[in-house]
């Protein structure tokens, strides 16, 4: 008899994830007030380990920022690198709210032809098909008016992002900031002057680009600790170190 071939943990993901039953789904506390959520959905397999997706989700304006999966892990391994008990980093969900999160801000982001991060080609498999099966829940996506907001750091890569926004949104019908990246001590001293933290291109504007004074980014690099990362530099790093910055950094994102 010949011996069954192992399928990859992608294969297996694209295949069969669907047919394992939903453990449990998880997102960070303040997700509607700061418009980003961190969404985890974990599938549970029949000798009891997990397999889980994490999507960053960017309900403002680029839908899923990043999104990676673990496969097949015991449940301890699991809770001991995300620490799911720490309700200042999370809170329990249904799986219908979940999916609806995740396809609120991946369809709002396509409508300006936005596409997802790459490894959703894989995760969208650790969902459910997204159809009428699903309830669907209204999730707020844009800003106040629900047009885009493009939300980011001085060093993020945004200029094919923004000229989607002014192909398909049109001049006028989004809003484009860039935000400082201040070291943790920096926030420290300036908890009570975040104002003066970031530049915005508010509505009367007839330029939607905003001109942001120039930083060295040497300097920052000189006054950040060695092995230091928080949320705002999620999209600047390895997805390998994303989950480092789930476990070690106990702040919202909306901070």
């Amino acid at each position: 008899m010949a011996k069954q071939q192992q399928l990859s943990p992608e294969s297996y993901i694209r295949t069969r994830a669907r047919t394992l039953p939903l453990d449990a789904c998880y997102i960070n506390p303040g997700w509607e007030t700061a418009g980003l959520a961190t969404v985890v959905v974990l599938r549970r397999h029949v000798n009891g380990n997990i397999t889980s997706a994490v999507y960053m989700v960017d309900l403002l304006c680029r839908g899923i920022k990043d999104s990676l999966y673990f496969f097949n892990q015991p449940l301890y391994e699991l809770k001991e690198r995300f620490d799911f008990d720490d309700s200042v980093l999370w809170q329990k969900i249904d799986y219908d709210l979940a999916h609806n999160i995740v396809y609120a801000g991946h369809d709002f982001a396509m409508d300006f032809h936005i596409e997802p991060h790459k490894g959703f080609a894989v995760t969208k498999y650790i969902l459910e098909e997204d159809n009428d099966n699903v309830p669907l829940i209204e999730i707020e996506t844009g800003d106040k008016d629900g047009r885009p907001h493009l939300m980011v750091n001085s060093s993020d890569s945004y200029g094919d992002v923004l000229a989607k926004l002014k192909k398909y949104a049109g001049e006028g019908n989004y809003t484009f900031t860039i935000a400082s990246e201040p070291t943790d001590w920096e926030n420290e001293e300036n908890e009570e002057d975040d104002d003066d933290d970031y530049v915005d291109d508010h509505d009367d504007h007839d330029d939607r680009e905003t001109e942001v004074f120039e930083d060295t980014e040497d300097e920052y690099l000189d006054k950040i600790e060695l092995g230091f990362f928080d949320f705002k530099h999620v999209s600047e790093i390895s997805t390998s170190k994303l989950i480092e910055v789930l476990i070690n950094h106990k702040r919202l994102s909306a901070e």
